[in-house]
């Protein structure tokens, strides 16, 4: 809403996997006249479909791909992934200025490994999760090779966030 607000130029669009925070989005967007492209699905390194971990404290929501425990099913939720560069697509992007990203512990599979979308983003604002084994290393080992010069913003129990910015073309 904000980038919405301030430049209403710009074409936002939001990727949400939790059914609840999807109707509180749609609701917010109807409510403030916004118009924002809303991808009812996860972030992943490759599409396909997955099970999410939907807790009531929000930190905890995760992805599981290969759920193992019966037990576990109970609290999960059918999701569909979408990779960046499927997301690009679909919105006939050819590059993006930013992307928020605050993926619950799936940093290392969206940012690791060198993917070539890295190429056309300007910016990143992310939050990062200890405990899926992302540091702020992490992200300056993922972003850098790929002309970024990464900033630790704040330092969380368990998080941190970080501002990736291209500072090479």
């Amino acid at each position: 809403m904000f980038f919405s607000r301030f430049y209403p130029a710009c074409t936002v669009a939001c990727v949400e996997p939790v059914p609840n925070n999807i109707n509180l989005l749609r609701m917010n967007l109807e409510i403030n006249h916004l118009s924002v492209r809303v991808f009812p699905s996860a972030v992943g390194a490759i599409d396909g479909n997955a099970m999410m971990n939907v807790s009531p404290d929000p930190r905890s929501n995760s992805i599981l791909r290969n759920p193992n425990t019966a037990s576990m099913l109970e609290q999960m939720v059918p999701v569909k992934v979408l990779s960046v560069p499927s997301l690009l697509s679909a919105l006939n992007w050819s590059k993006v200025d930013l992307i928020k990203i605050d993926i619950e512990g799936g940093e290392v599979e969206v940012l690791g490994g060198r993917p070539d979308w890295l190429n056309r983003v300007g910016a990143i604002l992310g939050e990062g999760h200890h405990g899926s084994g992302y540091t702020i290393a992490s992200a300056r080992s993922d972003l850098e090779p790929f002309g970024f010069t990464v900033n630790l913003i704040e330092q969380r129990q368990g998080s941190f966030l970080f501002f990736a910015k291209r500072t090479t073309a």
